[in-house]
């Protein structure tokens, strides 16, 4: 019999736990607000709570706040499969008036979404980045007429953390990525507009040099 795993959350800034439900529901991740001894693992901002869970329970705790929220849930999301870190993230993007976006996680789908804009993506980027639990990444850009503006920045980024973060970058032919369904493991709906950001981050490409 599989035992059922439960991810607990004792959030209290009231903005800080609305995003984590928010990311959460988005990733059709069941959880609970109620602190119990059946807790597999503990997400908190409070470190009088983690203090105090830990000696009551033995429970392992993670503290997080505003500016490492996405990589601590996904630390929680990791502990309920029984890991603490990825051993490759890939992420897809799409490059156009807006930008296609898909992230994958050791061969299942953790997030699509898009952007606006070059530098809200960067912004985005950069937590995934600093903040993630991963011993590689590889970041692959679909080519095409709109690539450069977003290959540029992108690089920007990885050369700030490349050696110590163990990320490349790859650009990736980006024919009939939008006409096919992506073949992967997900717990998440794949809208058609993120098709081919998913088919990209699923395509090997040319690797890019980062000095």
């Amino acid at each position: 019999m599989k035992l059922m795993r439960t991810l607990c959350v004792k959030v209290e800034n009231a903005k800080l736990f609305a995003e984590v439900v928010r990311i959460l529901k988005s990733r059709n991740i069941p959880f609970r607000s109620d602190v119990t001894r059946d807790c597999t693992v503990i997400l908190t901002d409070s470190l009088k709570y983690a203090e105090e869970f830990s000696s009551k329970y033995g429970i392992p705790i993670i503290l997080t706040s505003k500016n490492d929220l996405l990589g601590k849930i996904e630390l929680a999301i990791l502990s309920l499969k029984g890991k603490i870190t990825y051993e490759s993230l890939v992420i897809g993007l799409d490059p156009g008036k807006t930008i296609g976006y898909a992230l994958i996680g050791d061969d299942e789908l953790l997030e699509v979404k898009s952007f606006n804009d070059v530098l809200t993506l960067k912004e985005h980027l950069d937590l995934i980045v600093r903040t993630y639990p991963y011993k590689r990444m590889i970041i692959r850009v679909g080519s095409g007429e709109f690539s450069s503006e977003v290959l540029e920045n992108i690089l920007d980024l990885v050369e700030r953390y490349n050696h110590k973060e163990h990320v490349s970058i790859e650009i990736v032919d980006e024919s009939s990525t939008s006409k096919s369904e992506p073949k992967i493991k997900s717990n998440i709906k794949i809208p058609k507009r993120s098709m081919a950001a998913v088919n990209i981050a699923l395509r090997k490409g040319i690797p890019v040099h980062v000095r």
